[in-house]
């Protein structure tokens, strides 16, 4: 393991773009065991999600942020209040505090439901770094297994993930290139990252079927999504809305 460990290292130090870094990383965790990797970024002047990078299913990436459930996962909640590690289940066996809401029980239940049902939560709260931030290496897995798993990995766990946050927490939100990355828009009209990411493809010239194809997806989905940008910003084109979208700063060129 101390091999992996001086490789990851190596490997991590020789990147020069945030998607090389997180590739990295996701693969590094893989190989321990985990099935998913989510890393979120927290902006400390305001204590705001700024984004999360994940290797879970984009969609429901998008639907968590749609829906705002950050600002009520308790594991989110963790990483801005607390600096120690824990251990979350969702049958019960945590180390995080909750406070029995419906809504955080939604929020909870729909991560189950993505597979996220047992992960080890781990915040990097640094005066150096710009940002605060956590990862939560998750999987498929009870309790007890999630538990033996870090208890055979928790240095490795420790230096990778410092070393990880090292690159990305630094990284400026509006540089940020992995298609990993789900930036949080803080805007009134409630556009989701899935949606900045068709107003990017859609500004780069692109059709929607051409779009439909860079985000692995149907047609059929990008005419939702740009039907919902339009509605949104109150825009009769698509041309109008991504004028709108950037005069509002919600995504840049």
């Amino acid at each position: 393991m101390k091999n992996i460990l001086a490789d990851f290292a190596t490997d991590i130090a020789l990147c020069k773009t945030d998607d090389c870094a997180w590739g990295v990383g996701v693969r590094f965790f893989e190989s321990l065991g985990f099935d998913f990797a989510t890393y979120g970024v927290l902006d400390k002047k305001n204590d705001k999600l700024v984004g999360f990078y994940s290797n879970l299913d984009p969609d429901f990436m998008a639907y968590y942020a749609g829906r705002h459930y950050d600002e009520i996962d308790p594991l989110v909640l963790h990483c801005l209040k607390n600096s120690h590690a824990v251990h979350y289940s969702y049958d019960g066996a945590s180390q995080v505090e909750f406070t029995g809401s419906d809504r955080e029980k939604e929020v909870l239940g729909a991560c189950y439901e993505a597979g996220v049902h047992s992960s080890f939560v781990v915040p990097f709260h640094n005066d150096r770094f710009p940002g605060m931030a956590g990862i939560s290496l998750a999987g498929k897995m009870t309790s007890k297994e999630c538990q033996a798993l870090v208890e055979a990995h928790r240095s490795e766990i420790l230096v990778a993930g410092a070393l990880l946050s090292s690159h990305l927490v630094c990284v400026p939100n509006s540089m940020k290139g992995s298609q990993s990355w789900f930036g949080f828009c803080n805007n009134a009209e409630g556009i989701t990252p899935r949606e900045t990411e068709v107003l990017k493809w859609l500004s780069q010239g692109l059709r929607n079927d051409r779009v439909a194809e860079r985000m692995n997806v149907t047609p059929a989905t990008v005419n939702f999504h740009v039907g919902s940008i339009k509605k949104k910003l109150g825009a009769r084109t698509r041309e109008q809305a991504l004028v709108i979208a950037m005069h509002k700063g919600i995504f840049t060129l």
